[in-house]
């Protein structure tokens, strides 16, 4: 039983890095795209929203592919929508944070956004890792 903890503590603690890795790459993109969609013009709401979903579908492909291609996952369909909805919950919780900082305090719309951004990594990373990512089988001996 320890040995079976050992391996889901490694296969975890490796699962967070790849996924902080790429999340910090769908995150870039995320605050190149805001940043360029409130310089064409386009409504704050829909900045976050459209800047929001490619980051998502970044992560989606490079989580899918990457950092949980050891794991047995859901056919790319279903597994789509359910990330696509965690991601949902994460882009409200996305737009209520700036939103609530930028309107009501005046702050800065990249500090309001990175601090939308340690909250929704959280709620993302686990909500994924316990139904998009799941293990419907035992994980197999992973060296690391």
């Amino acid at each position: 039983m320890k040995k079976l903890r050992d391996i889901f503590l490694k296969l975890i603690n490796l699962d967070v890095v790849k996924f902080a890795l790429v999340g910090a790459i769908s995150t870039a993109i995320d605050f190149l795209l805001l940043n360029f969609f409130i310089y064409l013009g386009l409504n704050l709401f829909w900045a976050i929203f459209f800047s929001y979903f490619f980051g998502a579908v970044n992560g989606y492909l490079f989580n899918n592919n990457w950092t949980y291609q050891h794991l047995q996952k859901p056919n790319n369909i279903r597994g789509f929508l359910q990330y696509a909805t965690i991601s949902f919950v994460g882009l409200g919780l996305t737009e209520g944070v700036v939103n609530i900082l930028y309107h009501a305090l005046h702050a800065n719309l990249n500090i309001d956004k990175l601090a939308a951004v340690v909250i929704v990594f959280a709620w993302n990373f686990f909500a994924n890792r316990i139904f998009t990512f799941k293990t419907s089988t035992p994980p197999k001996e992973v060296t690391v």
